[in-house]
């Protein structure tokens, strides 16, 4: 396995090691996916208009649209 090293400034350091531990994974994880998985769903990404506020929101064929009226739905039924 190869190893690839980069340099950063003391804030994106911070930065990238909070957003780690944030998602529970190491350094090299959270590296490989914000280097993989972003082109992957940008791919699949499709931008729509929201008919209620005009709003462009983004919709994936893997998951349901997120707009006004699913986030309605999805406040709806919290406590």
């Amino acid at each position: 396995m190869k190893i690839i090293t980069f340099k950063v400034s003391d804030d994106e350091a911070r930065l990238i090691r909070t957003q780690a531990k944030k998602e529970n994974i190491t350094l090299s994880e959270y590296m490989r996916r914000r280097a993989f998985l972003p082109a992957e769903i940008k791919a699949k990404l499709i931008r729509l208009k929201c008919p209620l506020t005009g709003i462009t929101v983004l919709s994936s064929p893997n998951q349901p649209t997120l707009n006004t009226e699913t986030v309605r739905e999805l406040l709806s039924n919290f406590p």
